[in-house]
Formats: C-alpha cells, structure tokens, sequence
C-alpha cells in the first residue's frame, strides 16, 4: 500500500480555521448576552439587575453595567431605582406605636429578661449558669466577651453573641446570610449615641478608629456620606444634612433624614430647616428601610444592589440598632442588598431603620479596635467627615458637644 502523507496546513488556512472558532464563539457570547439582557425569566431579571443596581451605585465601577449590558437595559434599571427613591417621596415616620417604659421598676433576671429580650435564649441562660461570676455584681453589671466568637452562644433569633455590657447598655452580634458577614450593635439607652465631627471638620475627614479613640467611645460607625470626586474625597465637605444639638452642620438635600429627637426617638423623615432644633442629631442618605414598623422597600435590592452596609434603626422601646456589613471581598463577604438588611432589622423588631452610607466607609469600631472588616484599601475604612458612637453610660450625664469653632 503506498505510503499517504498528510498535508501540511498553511498558514492561511491555520488561520481561517482560528477566526472561524473565534467567529462562533462570538456569535455564542453575542447569543448569551441577548439573551440575558432581555429575558424575562424571572432569575435572570433579579440577578441583571442586581449586577446592574450594584454597579451604578458604586462609583468607581459604574462603567461595568454598560460593559455587559445594552446602554438601554442599564438605563432601564436606572429609572426603576429613581422611581422607587420618589416612592419613598412623602413618607415619613408619626411614632403612632411606641412603647412605655414598663420596665423602669424591674430588677435582676426579670430586668435582664425583659431589657435584653434578644439574649433571652437558652444558650445565653445557660452560659450564665455555668459562669456565675458574670453577675457576681447582679445583672445589671452582666458582662461577657466573646469577641473571638469561640462561645456558641446566641441571641434568641440565632445571631452569635459577641458582647454582654449591660453596665454600658449595650451587646453586640455577629450577622452572616447568603454571601455576607457582619456585626450588629444595640444600644438599650440612645441617649448614649452622639453625632461627632471630625476635629478637622471643613478641611479633611478622620478614620472611623480615630473618631472612637478621640472621643472615648465604645462603639463608632460611619455616617453621611461625603463629596468623593474620582474616589478620593478627604471627608472634608458632606453631602446632606448634619445636625447636631439642633444645629445644621452639613449642606441638606432631598435624601431620606434620620433624626432622634430629645425624646430619643428617631424619625425617617424629610428634611425641613424649620424642624432642625427639634433634633439632637440627624445624617441624611437613602433609601429608608422600615417606617412605623411597615417595610417601605418596593424590591428587595432597594434599587441598590449587593455593596457594603451601613444600616441605623429603633425598636419601639427606643433600643438603637447599628449594623455593618462586609463586602466586595470574594470568599469572605460580597455584600447584602437593602433588602436582606431590612430583614435582619425587622428580625429584631425595628420600627424604624434606614440606610446610611456603605461602600467602602461602612466600618464599626468597639472599644480600642475595628471588629469589621472595610473594603478600603487599608481595611479601615475611608477618611469620614462625621460619626454616629456610643460613649460609656458613665459619661451619659456630663456629655458636651463643643463645636462653636466650626461653622454651621
């Protein structure tokens, strides 16, 4: 049989054969994004627009929406996240469904139980019959760490417990959901939360860490958001109203204002300059989340995708809650929408909450340390030009703000 010899390809047809694979697979990627950016499967509508929501929100990044996506499908989005922030227009809270201070004349486990009903599980209960020196003072000195979260003990809803302090007020939770980690904080007294400016307030902004150092604090989060031109604002000028012992300190626009009053309750409202006095402290941004007990979200994103959270709200017996959460860190926390927040804070009975400023600014501080972890370059946050914290209950009654040097 003779020998056959293959042929050698020439260069050209090596070639025609690359494009023609290249070809196809355009025609295959072409096909998919068609197909993703129109459907209407209801999967593939939620994640579009999360992954757009997400990317529009974020400044730095907004030009990977219309990378992936028709300019048209992102500008579709887009009017559904202004419609859903006119949603929220004329809404605001009336306090129609507070709670009296029932339990002023209670003591020991009975005021622990009925204070801290969060921690009323059996975890909690048994951890403090193992360990009776933790009330070796009485309940009212009740005190646990577990910042390390090696104890498996859990609030009553089944968030890790953190910290007991009930001297100081407080305890502290980890919160962790689908693709997210965080930490929560509930203040039992909210005359301990303070509204404070940077100590170079106008000219730059200072760290959350340095806030709480500063100020003594046991607790510091960030709070309005700041002029960031290119992603390397200083903190120097807010963005929205900043009001501190009824005085304005910030440059108010139409975002939601959350405001506690002098009664310690905390309004989402709308700013008005008339009503300023009427509040110890107030910070503005979008969207709210729950009003007088109702969740007012019209999606679960909110119109804002998957980012870093900053998220501020009040139970009915004026329990404050702050909450953090972690993101744009893949394999440890990718973020929550709105949505997922507001049920954490419906979770523990919220009647009031809001989104502050997330990004990479959303940070807590507790007590000398960062116990989040920032998506900033540093892992500490960003230069902020205000802070919402918590002061040791001890200072409570003597507490001053000095601000005359700054202008309002």
């Amino acid at each position: 049989m003779a020998n056959r010899r293959k042929k050698k390809k020439t260069a050209g047809q090596k070639a025609a054969k690359i494009f023609t694979i290249i070809g196809v697979l355009g025609v295959i990627a072409f096909g998919v994004r068609e197909y993703v950016s129109y459907s209407q499967n209801p999967f593939i509508v939620k994640w579009r627009n999360i992954y757009i929501e997400t990317a529009v929100t974020t400044h730095s990044h907004q030009w990977l929406a219309t990378l992936v996506f028709p300019r048209s499908v992102v500008n579709q989005v887009v009017a559904n996240i202004n419609a859903q922030t006119l949603a929220q227009e004329n809404m605001e809270s009336t306090w129609k469904n507070g709670e009296t201070d029932a339990n002023k004349n209670l003591s020991g486990k009975e005021w622990f139980t009925n204070v801290y009903w969060e921690l009323d599980s059996p975890s909690v209960n048994e951890y403090i019959e193992q360990n009776p020196s933790c009330i070796a003072s009485g309940y009212e000195n009740l005190k646990i760490d577990n910042l390390d979260g090696e104890l498996d003990i859990f609030t009553a809803k089944g968030d890790r417990v953190l910290v007991v302090d009930c001297a100081n007020n407080i305890f502290l939770t980890a919160v962790q959901g689908d693709g997210y980690v965080g930490k929560m904080a509930f203040v039992k007294e909210p005359a301990q939360v303070k509204h404070v400016l940077s100590k170079s307030f106008g000219s730059y902004g200072e760290e959350i860490e340095d806030f709480g150092d500063s100020y003594g604090a046991l607790i510091a989060i960030n709070a309005s958001p700041f002029e960031d031109v290119g992603g390397h604002g200083s903190g120097a000028i807010i963005r929205g109203s900043c009001i501190i012992d009824g005085k304005e300190y910030g440059h108010p626009n139409s975002m939601k204002l959350y405001a506690m009053n002098f009664d310690d309750l905390l309004y989402v409202t709308n700013y008005s300059k008339d009503t300023v006095s009427q509040y110890r402290w107030g910070v503005q941004f979008f969207p709210a989340l729950i009003i007088d007990g109702e969740n007012v979200l019209t999606s679960d994103s909110g119109g804002n995708g998957i980012q870093p959270r900053t998220i501020i709200g009040q139970q009915a017996n004026k329990t404050f809650m702050m909450l953090i959460i972690d993101g744009r860190q893949v394999g440890y926390s990718l973020g929550a929408t709105v949505g997922e927040c507001a049920t954490i804070m419906e979770r523990y009975n919220a009647v009031q909450a809001g989104a502050l400023d997330g990004g990479s600014s959303a940070v807590m501080y507790y007590n000398g340390d960062l116990i989040t972890k920032s998506s900033s370059v540093s892992g500490r946050g960003r230069y902020c030009p205000d802070s919402l914290i918590v002061i040791p209950a001890s200072q409570k009654d003597n507490w001053t703000d000095e601000y005359s040097d700054f202008p309002n």
